[in-house]
């Protein structure tokens, strides 16, 4: 007698099922890792069509010696003209359309994860928009270092520029500082000893259970894939907040679904400005 069977691949085939994972999975994106460490504007819900940010310059104390009068008309006045920053917001919006026809075959429970991981991913790119956009000031720093890979001394070089020229904007031990890298960078900053061996392990009120360098000689610690590259160079910083200034007309935020013709749309929006307001408050670091 002859062997024969039912094979998978051909007489089976009418018999097997297909099966559908029940998730929608999300391609990752960017997480806010900058534009978070920046000032806020006081007493400004919205920004309106521009922001004006008003800088007092610096005063110098004059000599008086014991043989002057110090008469009204023998003194030095302060007669520096008051400085402003001005920007104007950026508007950043997505939107999806699911049609009917898509909508009807999915069924309920499928499109409302559809939806919930559009939703998701949209926001998502919003906020990873606006940390961008606040990178892109790092390459109009004007104390720059690098082209280099991070190590101690370089990053100990910044600080020193940092504490130097921010003058009391910045005191080590005192005031947060913030450096944010590439990717690229994580191999050589995460590994300097100072850092993986002390910080790594946290302390016993605070220990570190992520296993990850987060804070070091007075400073956070984050790679993040919005920092720019440009003329050659991922253009990193170590700034304090004062640095710049984050503001908002319209925070990212997603809008009710709206129906249009025979589809619903799905949108998402951000009115917003980042502006550079004391540049001697961070240090530009340049990687290949």
């Amino acid at each position: 007698m002859s062997y024969g069977s039912i094979r998978p691949g051909t007489e089976g085939v009418n018999a097997l099922r297909e099966r559908w994972d029940a998730r929608f999975l999300l391609k990752g994106f960017e997480e806010a890792e900058i534009v978070n460490d920046f000032d806020s504007p006081d007493g400004v819900d919205s920004v309106g069509e521009q922001i004006h940010i008003r800088i007092i310059p610096a005063v110098t104390a004059q000599t008086g010696a014991d043989t002057d009068q110090l008469d009204p008309a023998s003194l030095t006045y302060v007669t520096d003209t008051i400085l402003e920053v001005t920007d104007t917001p950026d508007y950043r919006y997505n939107i999806v359309a699911l049609p009917n026809n898509l909508v009807a075959r999915l069924g309920a429970p499928d499109t409302a994860k559809l939806e919930a991981g559009y939703r998701e991913l949209m926001l998502g790119s919003l906020t990873a928009a606006v940390d961008y956009n606040g990178a892109g000031l790092f390459t109009g720093i004007s104390t720059v270092r690098g082209p280099a890979n991070g190590d101690q001394a370089l990053i100990l070089d910044m600080q020193t520029a940092l504490a130097t020229n921010a003058k009391n904007h910045v005191q080590i031990g005192r005031t947060p500082m913030h450096l944010r890298f590439h990717p690229s960078q994580i191999k050589y900053v995460h590994n300097i000893a100072a850092y993986a061996n002390a910080e790594q392990r946290g302390d016993s009120e605070n220990p570190n259970v992520r296993g990850v360098i987060l804070k070091a000689q007075g400073m956070t610690l984050q790679e993040t894939g919005s920092i720019n590259f440009s003329g050659g160079s991922y253009w990193n910083a170590l700034y304090a907040k004062s640095y710049a200034v984050l503001a908002y007309n319209r925070k990212p935020h997603m809008l009710d679904k709206q129906p249009y013709g025979l589809s619903n749309l799905l949108l998402g929006e951000v009115d917003f400005l980042t502006v550079e307001v004391f540049d001697e408050d961070a240090v530009a670091w340049k990687s290949a």
